[in-house]
């Protein structure tokens, strides 16, 4: 019992602090103060407040009232990516493809990117597509990325939507169909992708 209510008397610090952190960096009826807000979601995000943990990591990717790190981005990052935190799952992501603050590994790239994907975040389902259609860190898979492209073009991903139609103008990955091609073509050219509209 007592450690349960410590649980949230420490949820409930944190989320104070994280508060705090945004009326800082906000300048919310106080002087607009990068370096306190970063000191606040610190503080918070060393309690495991998942926001604190990504805006964190987001302070060190930009030098934004810390100085600029790479390494502390992609570890806060990763405490918030651990927590399931999408968009942190994504910039990890990036992270490990880039070797940006960590050592390059395409394979953990693509497990970030898969969790990200799964929750339906449209820019990692496009990368893991273009991961599966070129082979980089997996084996090429046409069905994958096809897969993968229809979740991103789905929610509105304009490169998305047009790889998607060059694999039904192509019957890679999916059956080949004109028709569904053409419909993919439209959509991306709607949003003003260049080849599309060609």
């Amino acid at each position: 019992m007592e450690q349960n209510e410590s649980l949230q008397k420490q949820t409930a610090d944190a989320q104070k602090l994280f508060e705090s952190a945004l009326t800082y960096y906000h300048g919310n009826g106080v002087q607009q103060d990068y370096a306190k807000a970063a000191a606040y979601y610190t503080r918070a995000a060393e309690l495991g407040h998942i926001k604190s943990q990504f805006n964190l990591a987001l302070c060190y990717a930009d030098g934004t009232g810390v100085s600029p790190s790479d390494r502390q981005a992609a570890y806060w990052y990763e405490k918030a990516a651990a927590q399931g935190h999408a968009k942190a799952q994504f910039n990890l992501a990036l992270c490990y493809e880039n070797g940006t603050g960590v050592p390059k590994n395409l394979q953990r790239a693509i497990e970030w990117y898969e969790k990200a994907a799964e929750q339906g975040h449209k820019r990692a389902q496009f990368n893991l597509a273009i991961n599966y259609e070129d082979g980089l860190g997996v084996s090429p898979d046409p069905q994958k990325a096809a897969y993968w492209y229809e979740k991103a073009a789905e929610q509105g991903h304009k490169g998305a939507q047009y790889n998607l139609a060059l694999c039904y103008a192509n019957g890679t990955g999916v059956p080949k169909s004109d028709e569904k091609a053409s419909l993919w073509y439209e959509k991306a050219a709607v949003q003003g992708d260049a080849s599309a509209q060609y």
